[in-house]
């Protein structure tokens, strides 16, 4: 998945038609955190969704983020 800054902060990509939303969360210490959106819905977000994941560099959130929509794909 290729991330493009966002003009305020973070960092956003693109990967099985889902939008990926990549930023840092002052709850955590300024970790990095992932918020996936399909269709302009919000459908996970790794701060608030189960255990609270956060990850210490955007490239580990990245692949998490895909790693979710993978999971999410398959269960369709």
């Amino acid at each position: 998945m290729k991330l493009t800054e966002k003009q305020w902060s973070g960092y956003k990509g693109k990967y099985k038609k889902h939008n990926v939303e990549i930023n840092l969360s002052e709850r955590s210490n300024y970790k990095w955190k992932f918020k996936l959106y399909k269709d302009g819905s919000h459908l996970y977000d790794s701060e608030w969704h189960g255990n609270k994941t956060f990850f210490d560099t955007k490239e580990e959130a990245s692949e998490a983020a895909k790693a979710k929509i993978d999971e999410l794909v398959s269960v369709k």
